[in-house]
């Protein structure tokens, strides 16, 4: 038997202790009217409580960000981006991760009878246990594990509401109504919750919260039983918390619980992307998150008891939840569930544990729900992560820079950190060079002006001051190229301008970049007065046949170069003679071109023409030159036979043409040279009117006397034209008087033609000393010996070289006779000699074997 102490312990650890309140959670999309702040976005903005201040920075310089932020809400890695309020976004660096405790959340769906996470409605297992894992692991504590020993006794019920049926589990004599609840296993570490759904009334939409227990008698026990059944049930309700123990409660350890959904007539939106969320659908993952956090403690659940220490009527008073809450004094309650709506409409600071949450919309978990669990006992994990960034503005305003966080496995966060305030940087203007110019003349600039600014959408109005009392010029300048980060914007604008008097004058450039910034600079311009134009030319008279660049005119301009181009007009008084371009253009900074003079052939019988050359410009005093063009007509004289023979009278015909076309009168012809004892011409000799050429027969003078082929050169004249020549050969009738009219091979008159006869050609050569001329007007043959075996009236080597072909034709050292001739004896010939001759022949080497050519 048990002792009275033991059996009064026992009758304690026999009661029963009811699961946690269930909490309910609304959805309506009424709930978002006529707050403080509204967004119809379904990503949800997290206003931290960071430094409220506007940074101050310069248009075209680095803006950095560095900021350390919270990123309770989110699950996975994190990454971070930027948006810098002028419509751009960029990627920021982490620093590092944030921790991660090694709490677990364990769903058993056993009691899941409708189907809601089974079947096809499986993959909802994964958002679900998403949503957990984004809120527990922020947390490091360290639960004891709950392992029942039926027989050790010590044994336990697990007291929640069943999700699918809204009943508890235990019935009312105390047994298990579900047998899952009997003896429930729970890993250390780890919290069991019992999911499902059912037909939750009008606009609620979750119910959750955590679970309570109950303890079966034990009967009799010895006390070192008593002991490990009080150490178990210690256990079942602290999971070794000790603050949950300690009076007022500090902590607590709950093994678990249940949460129930409606399955009749919510328009679920189930997705970890959010984007997707159509009007009238409810996140599933948001009330999940919301469920879950009642399970963990959040609310008065009367299981919880370290919340009831943390509560003052309507006020929660935990140290860190006041820190983190952005109102004054402590974060107001609604019954002691949920934080009062008034946080949101009032401080319009968003909380994931009021009473409503919006359809429409993800709402994570947030710094000031975890730092209410913080205060209740639960022991977080660092969350804070530092993000870094810069950006280079374009131009000057104000612009709200927004942190994004998004965890790659669950969850995105738009947290507001700062205003970037950035101030306007004047442009920077160049502009031209000091400028020489002409009175009258146009002053035209490229790029009067160039501007360069560290915006990258800014405009810049410029204006121009003459500096001469004319109207100031203005317009907006070329954008040439649009700055970004690495570059600055770059403009320009031209200028033209014409001063009417000559002197010195300040130009005075402005430009303003239409936010204040404004940049001005000054250069001069020296006028002069008009210069005078001069013309020089290479030749002072040209040939009308001369061509294109018959001569070369320059046209100079006096005074200082002009920074513009100077056109000039050309003109000839006579174009018909001569011609030069319409135009000329003196270039900038010079002050002369050269342009070519054209002689133009006319084809008249004109004479010699004088012609003016003029220039004039813009600005300038005009020049004129004066140039001759010397007539130029030909005569051209063309035998129609390069030869005549002295028999062959009226066979040949000079032709002689006149090169003009104006032939309306005769043209006189003077022929001059040649011999008229040898050949004359037949007619008159003048070219008719309206005729361009005239015909005259060549006349022979034919005689019985032997004569040498000559020939006779003419020239052919005319008044006012350029002459002509032209040479004819006159060949003799009778036979050669040198050649041996029976055998011209038969040199010695023999009959016959042998070596012998070559031998006396080159003994002739020889004996006249290299004279090969044969004259027959103060010579005659040497007796029987006919040297000019080819009929040329010279004694040449070429002589003996026909004789010497003529005797191997017939390949027998000797030639046949012409006629009835006595045999002839052939003998060799022996020559040791040089055979010279005076026509600078080359010389030939005479051996044993003959003449060789």
């Amino acid at each position: 038997m048990l002792k009275p102490t033991a059996q009064a312990i026992l009758a304690r650890i026999a009661t029963a202790v009811l699961p946690g309140g269930i909490d309910r959670s609304f959805a309506s999309p009424a709930r978002n009217q006529g707050r403080k702040r509204h967004r119809s976005a379904a990503r949800q903005i997290r206003y931290q409580t960071l430094e409220d201040r506007r940074l101050l920075v310069a248009e075209g310089d680095p803006f950095e960000i560095v900021r350390n932020v919270d990123t309770t809400g989110l699950l996975g890695n994190v990454s971070a981006e930027i948006r810098w309020g002028d419509g751009t976004q960029t990627a920021a660096a982490v620093n590092s991760q944030p921790a991660t405790g090694g709490l677990k959340i364990r769903f058993d769906y056993s009691l899941d009878s409708s189907g809601f996470f089974s079947g096809a409605n499986q993959y909802r297992r994964e958002l679900l246990q998403l949503a957990a894992d984004s809120i527990v692991r922020r947390f490091s504590d360290n639960l004891d594990a709950i392992n029942p020993n039926a027989g050790a006794k010590m044994e336990w019920i697990a007291n929640f509401t069943n999700p699918s049926t809204g009943n508890s589990t235990i019935n009312s004599n105390g047994t298990a109504r579900d047998a899952v609840a009997q003896n429930l296993k729970i890993n250390a570490n780890e919290l069991v919750i019992f999911p499902g759904a059912r037909d939750l009334s009008g606009f609620e939409r979750g119910r959750g919260g955590p679970g309570g227990f109950a303890f079966p008698g034990v009967g009799s026990i010895t006390p070192q039983e008593l002991a490990n059944i009080n150490a178990f049930r210690d256990t079942v309700q602290f999971r070794g918390e000790t603050g949950a123990k300690a009076s007022p409660p500090t902590d607590f350890g709950p093994w678990g619980g249940s949460i129930a959904f409606d399955n009749n007539g919510t328009n679920w939106y189930f997705n970890k992307n959010i984007d997707g969320i159509q009007p009238g659908q409810t996140d599933f993952i948001t009330v999940a998150m919301h469920e879950l956090t009642h399970v963990l403690g959040f609310g008065n659940a009367g299981i919880n008891k370290s919340w009831s220490t943390y509560t003052n009527g309507n006020s929660f008073t935990g140290a860190k939840a006041n820190a983190a809450y952005v109102g004054t004094s402590n974060p107001p309650l609604n019954q002691n569930f949920h934080w009062a709506d008034s946080i949101l409409n009032t401080d319009n600071q968003a909380t994931l544990m009021r009473s409503s949450l919006n359809n429409n919309e993800r709402q994570p978990i947030t710094p000031l729900d975890v730092a209410a669990l913080d205060d209740i006992g639960w022991t977080l994990v660092g969350s804070t992560v530092t993000v870094s960034a810069n950006h280079v503005y374009g131009d000057n305003g104000s612009f709200p820079v927004e942190i994004v966080l998004t965890g790659s496995s669950l969850g995105e966060l738009i947290i507001p950190v700062t205003t970037a305030s950035v101030t306007n940087v004047k442009p920077t203007l160049s502009v031209a060079a000091n400028q020489n110019v002409v009175v009258n003349s146009p002053l035209s600039i490229t790029n009067i002006g160039s501007i360069s600014d560290p915006s990258s959408s800014e405009t810049f109005a410029y204006t121009v001051n003459w500096g001469d009392g004319s109207d100031v010029d203005s317009g907006v300048a070329t954008i040439d190229q649009t700055g970004n980060a690495t570059r600055p914007t770059l403009a320009s604008f031209d200028g033209t301008h014409t001063y009417s008097t000559a002197g010195n004058f300040t130009v005075r450039v402005r430009v303003d970049d239409g936010d204040g910034g404004i940049d001005e600079k000054t250069f001069s311009v020296a006028v002069s007065s008009p210069p005078k134009l001069s013309l020089t030319l290479d030749k002072s008279s040209i040939v009308e046949n001369s061509g294109n660049a018959a001569a070369e005119l320059t046209i100079t301009r006096s005074g200082p170069a002009s920074n513009s181009p100077q056109t000039v007009s050309l003109n000839s008084t006579d174009p018909s003679e001569a011609s030069v371009p319409a135009t000329a253009v003196i270039p900038a900074n010079a002050t002369s071109v050269k342009v070519p003079v054209a002689a133009v052939d006319d084809a008249l019988l004109d004479g010699d023409q004088s012609l003016e050359l003029s220039a004039s410009g813009s600005g300038v005093d005009p020049a004129v030159i004066n140039l001759l063009v010397k007539d130029h007509e030909t005569l051209s004289a063309v035998f129609t036979a390069d030869t005549v023979r002295e028999d062959a009278a009226n066979a040949v015909q000079l032709r002689i043409t006149r090169s003009n076309s104006d032939v309306s009168q005769a043209l006189p012809i003077q022929i001059s040279g040649g011999n008229a004892s040898e050949l004359g011409f037949a007619g008159d000799f003048v070219i008719p009117v309206n005729q361009t050429s005239l015909l005259i027969d060549v006349v022979p003078v034919n005689d019985n006397d032997p004569e040498r082929t000559e020939q006779f050169s003419y020239t052919i004249s005319a008044s006012g034209y350029v002459s002509d020549s032209a040479s004819i050969t006159l060949v003799d009738d009778e036979s050669p008087l040198f050649q041996n009219a029976a055998n011209p091979f038969d040199v010695d008159s023999s009959g016959l033609v042998t070596a012998a006869d070559a031998l006396a050609v080159i003994n002739a050569l020889q004996f006249r000393s290299g004279n090969g001329e044969l004259d027959p007007e103060t010579e005659q043959p040497n007796g029987d010996l006919y040297y000019d075996v080819n009929g040329d009236y010279r004694i040449s080597p070429l002589d003996a070289l026909v004789v010497i072909n003529e005797l191997n034709r017939k390949g027998t050292g000797q030639s046949e006779p012409q006629g009835e001739q006595p045999p002839v004896k052939v003998t060799p010939i022996q020559v040791d000699a040089l055979i010279r001759d005076n026509d600078d022949e080359k010389n030939q080497a005479i051996g044993d074997e003959g003449l060789l050519f």
